[in-house]
């Protein structure tokens, strides 16, 4: 598996390693099973995740709210941090610098609180008050996970997540540091993009559909990709004479434009009566806490595609005929 370290910033790549490459990151990243992860006792050899934006200490903050929903002793803040340095545990968890998603409120509303609590015992509820939160919110989380691994394990259910990339990530040609530089041409020439949607069928396969600009990325949209998986993995099951999952569990990100709306319920409710399925039920987690293995797929596509496309390493004095090349002028 390509870690970052692995992944010049400058290095040239050919379409044949990149492609290569691509495919063992998709598969380590997407397919790894929960045991295959368990066997890996050296945390640098992990498929790298990014975290939300942040520091140390928000991380301990959740390790304490996770020890204490299930009873156990919590480790100090030194030990913490010493386990984090020296079991490698920095090189597979990485936080982000910036985020796009949407902010959990409560969260906000919270820490704003401890802040500028004025006592001690305003101090101690806004902790406890975000502490039972990031508890919730990762039992929350725990459902898919258990679900995610029955599916990849004992494969009697079909756990299905889907999610759309941000357009602006394909769109040609990429600028230097995300910045689009000053010349007529950008201006009177918008760039073409791609839309780029997958879904996984954990244990089975992973889908990545491309379309362009030009093509509706709304809720229909999204259930056709999620049954076009759904009908690849009943293909898989005739051509191998294994048996279809019974039931089937659909996660979606916490927007109506994609999953979570009448659409895609109306949809599972028909494969229920039809008979494909025994039971199917689509899930979504809390706003602000919805980044999952789909979002970490997408992060890694992009990465990867900025280390092998050259126009992410031209000048700005390249810039005009890049543009020109681009559109045709």
């Amino acid at each position: 598996m390509p870690h970052d370290a692995e992944v010049g910033e400058d290095e040239p790549l050919d379409r044949d390693a990149f492609n290569k490459m691509l495919v063992e990151a998709v598969l380590d990243s997407a397919c790894i099973s929960p045991m295959e992860q368990a066997a890996r006792r050296d945390p640098k050899s992990w498929p790298v995740r990014y975290l939300p934006p942040g520091k140390l200490a928000d991380l301990y903050l959740l390790y304490t709210a996770w020890a204490r929903a299930r009873g156990l002793e919590v480790a100090a803040g030194s030990t913490f941090r010493l386990a984090w340095k020296l079991d490698g545990w920095y090189k597979c968890l990485v936080f982000r610098k910036a985020s796009t998603h949407s902010l959990c409120f409560t969260c906000g509303e919270l820490k704003y609180l401890i802040q500028n609590a004025n006592t001690v015992d305003d101090h101690i509820a806004a902790c406890g008050g975000l502490h039972s939160h990031l508890r919730d919110q990762y039992k929350d989380r725990e459902v898919y996970w258990q679900l995610r691994a029955r599916s990849r394990t004992e494969k009697d259910v079909l756990c299905i997540i889907g999610d759309g990339m941000d357009q602006s990530k394909f769109g040609l040609p990429q600028w230097t540091h995300g910045r689009a530089p000053k010349h007529s041409v950008v201006e009177k020439n918008p760039r073409p993009s791609a839309h780029l949607y997958a879904v996984i069928a954990h244990g089975l396969r992973t889908d990545i559909y491309i379309s362009s600009e030009g093509v509706s990325s709304g809720s229909q949209f999204c259930v056709d990709m999620v049954l076009r998986t759904i009908d690849e993995v009943f293909r898989k099951s005739q051509r191998c004479g294994t048996p279809f999952p019974l039931d089937c569990i659909v996660q979606g990100d916490n927007t109506t434009k994609e999953l979570k709306n009448s659409i895609i319920g109306k949809t599972l409710a028909l494969l229920s009566l039809a008979g494909v399925f025994r039971a199917a039920s689509h899930s979504h987690l809390r706003v602000g806490h919805t980044h999952e293995d789909v979002d970490q797929l997408f992060g890694l596509i992009s990465r990867l595609s900025r280390s092998s496309s050259s126009t992410c390493r031209a000048s700005n004095q390249k810039h005009s005929m890049s543009l020109m090349w681009a559109v045709g002028a």
